[in-house]
């Protein structure tokens, strides 16, 4: 195979690294890997730092902990641990670059309940949510500093 591409999708694997593995192992030398993933500070919610500023802190994990539990994140690595990880695969990094904006980030933070509700109410499923989600966040791939995603372009050695 000579491409893998992945959108926000590897951050919700438990057993990465054989994950990793196998899609090297799938490359042809030279095949690249092509993904984005979420980054360390997608944990940095804009509502539990709010609740903490309030004094709120143990509502401020309760926050933390249910927005972790929906999203089921499970590798927010650094890029550092990425490196690693992926030369330990057999995969060299060619291109990196940190996505999505903090603004963007928070107007996905404000709607994301809005989605779950919606998801169990039948009536609601007939709002475009996602749609107009999209068209206020914008999400595009330019690097941005401090961003809250991670694009990485990886090479099999």
């Amino acid at each position: 195979m000579e491409t893998v591409f992945s959108n926000s999708v590897v951050e919700h694997i438990p057993n990465l690294g054989l994950v990793l593995q196998e899609i090297s192992r799938i490359l042809k030398p030279g095949g690249e890997f092509i993904f984005t993933t979420h980054a360390p500070s997608s944990r940095k919610f804009w509502g539990a730092m709010f609740l903490k500023k309030a004094g709120l802190a143990p509502i401020a994990r309760l926050y933390e902990k249910i927005f972790l539990e929906q999203l089921q994140l499970r590798t927010l690595w650094s890029y550092k641990r990425w490196s690693a990880e992926l030369k330990s695969a057999g995969l060299q990094i060619e291109e990196f670059k940190t996505t999505t904006p903090p603004v963007s980030a928070f107007w996905y933070e404000i709607f994301m309940p809005a989605t779950f509700i919606q998801n169990r109410i039948p009536v609601l499923k007939k709002i475009p949510l996602a749609k107009i989600v999209f068209m206020i966040i914008r999400p595009d791939l330019k690097s941005v500093e401090n961003g809250r995603n991670f694009f990485f372009r990886a090479r099999k050695i």
